[in-house]
C-alpha cells in the first residue's frame, strides 16, 4: 500500500511538471507606490516619496506591465511608454522603484538575466537563480477568480550604507502552475498574482493562456554583459566619481 501512495505521489508529480511546461500565456500587472513600510530603514524612502506621490501616482497609472513564459523560460518588462510621460522628470525614479529594467529567466539554464540602464550605459546584469526561501502561509485570500496563498521572504540589498533586509510578501495561486511573477521573483508552486516590496506593489490585470497567437521569449541582448558584483563596482566607482566632481 505505502508503494502505491508514493507510485501515485511520483505520477502527480511528473503530471504537473509537464502539464506546467506544456502552458504558454501572457500576464499584465499594474504597479503601484503603497506607504505600508513602518522599518526604520525605509523612514527616508517614506518620507522622500511623500513629497512626491501626486506626480508618482500619476506616471504609475500609465505604466503596463507584461510577464510572458512559455515552457521553463520567462520574460518581464515595462510596455512602450507614450511621449510625455517619458518627458516627465519623475519618469525614471517610477520605473526604478521596486525594480527597473527587464527580467529574463531560463530555468533549464538556471539563469537570470536583468537589462538595465544605469549610470549613462546600457547593461546585462547576469546570475544563477538564487533560491529564495520562501516561507509558505496557511493565510489565502481570492483575487480575481483565483484562491491565492501567501508567502513571505527577504530581500537583502547591500549598499554604501550598509545592509539592509526587506520584506517581500508574495500571493500566488497554484490553478495556475507556473512558477514566475513580476521583476525575477518566482519559485513558488504557481504564478504570483501580486506582489509587494518594500513600497511597490505588482497586480495582475489580465491574465492570457494558451493564446493563439504565439508567445515569444525575447532574451536581453541589449548592453555590456556584468556579473552582479561587476555592476555594483561600476556604481560604486560611478558614484566615487560623482561625488568627487561635486567637490571640486
Amino acid at each position: 500500500m505505502k508503494k502505491y501512495v508514493i507510485v501515485l505521489v511520483l505520477i502527480y508529480i511528473t503530471s504537473s511538471n509537464v502539464y506546467s511546461q506544456s502552458i504558454f500565456g501572457e500576464v499584465h500587472y499594474s504597479k503601484e507606490l503603497v506607504n505600508k513600510s513602518k522599518s526604520k530603514t525605509n523612514e527616508n524612502i517614506n518620507s522622500y516619496l511623500s513629497n512626491k506621490d501626486y506626480e508618482l501616482k500619476n506616471i504609475f497609472k500609465e505604466l503596463n506591465y507584461t510577464l510572458r513564459f512559455k515552457g521553463l523560460e520567462s520574460v518581464f518588462f515595462v510596455e512602450n511608454l507614450n511621449f510625455e510621460v517619458e518627458e516627465n522628470r519623475y519618469y525614471r525614479l517610477a520605473l526604478l522603484l521596486g525594480g527597473g529594467g527587464s527580467w529574463y529567466i531560463d530555468l533549464k539554464q538556471n539563469v537570470r538575466l536583468r537589462e538595465v540602464e544605469a549610470f549613462g550605459q546600457e547593461f546585462i546584469i547576469k546570475n544563477t537563480i538564487e533560491n529564495l526561501n520562501w516561507k509558505m502561509h496557511n493565510e489565502t485570500k481570492k483575487i480575481g477568480n483565483y484562491l491565492c496563498y501567501k508567502a513571505t521572504t527577504i530581500f537583502v540589498v547591500e549598499n554604501s550604507k550598509g545592509i539592509f533586509n526587506h520584506p517581500v510578501d508574495a500571493w500566488y495561486t497554484s490553478q495556475i502552475p507556473i512558477g514566475f511573477g513580476p521583476i525575477g521573483y518566482g519559485g513558488l508552486p504557481g504564478l504570483i498574482v501580486e506582489l509587494s516590496v518594500q513600497n511597490i506593489k505588482y497586480s495582475m490585470t489580465k491574465l492570457m493562456l494558451n493564446p493563439k497567437n504565439k508567445i515569444k521569449i525575447k532574451k536581453p541582448n541589449k548592453g555590456k554583459l556584468v556579473t552582479e558584483e561587476e555592476f555594483n563596482a561600476i556604481g560604486k566607482e560611478a558614484m566615487g566619481n560623482f561625488r568627487t566632481k561635486i567637490s571640486n
